[in-house]
């Protein structure tokens, strides 16, 4: 009927970016939480990677915010056609993103990592024949046999750390949190 369609429709507006159509940051705390759980109980793997667009806002200020907003969407459009369907993405905030990889170890994640950046910064963003390209930077922490974590937001904070040491390393690279130091990790 037309009411359940409409409370469908709500449902997803409340869970969904509208910009890049992954799931929004609230949506992504609450399931996050729930795989953390799940994963210490069975102690099972649980990985996140955190990224953002590297120098994001030369884009906006040399093509605009259209352009930018479809660098965005494209994001969007990638991690989709990307990742695994048990993964969780998510428009962590303006230009970042997070995904959580639940039954995913550090290697196998930093490996889907450096899949992922590749893969970005092959695809250039096509806005009426001008090719704009993209690089990201990324940090990746695990729940495996190398780090033991509290909470989520614990974890979410290591995978944060890795992001801020790849930018501080040059950028486009991903770098992985390990129990007490950061290891980059950078296949160019």
């Amino acid at each position: 009927t037309e009411r359940k369609h409409a409370q469908v429709e709500l449902k997803s507006q409340a869970i969904t970016d509208f910009l890049t159509g992954l799931f929004n940051r609230r949506y992504f705390f609450e399931t996050a939480q729930k795989e953390f759980s799940k994963a210490l109980r069975y102690e099972r793997p649980l990985s996140v990677i955190i990224f953002d667009i590297d120098l994001f806002k030369n884009i906006n200020d040399n093509y605009g915010h259209d352009v930018g907003d479809q660098a965005l969407a494209q994001i969007g459009d990638l991690l989709r056609n990307t990742i695994r369907n048990v993964d969780i993405s998510a428009r962590y905030g303006g230009e970042e993103f997070i995904i959580l990889l639940p039954e995913m170890n550090c290697v196998n994640t930093e490996v889907a990592a450096e899949r992922l950046r590749k893969k970005i910064q092959d695809t250039p963003v096509d806005v009426e024949g001008i090719l704009v390209w993209m690089t990201i930077s990324a940090g990746v922490a695990c729940i495996d046999e190398s780090m033991s974590m509290k909470s989520v937001d614990q974890l979410i904070s290591k995978a944060d750390q890795a992001l801020y040491e790849a930018k501080r390393g040059g950028r486009n690279r991903v770098c992985l949190a390990h129990e007490g130091h950061l290891v980059a990790f950078n296949a160019l």
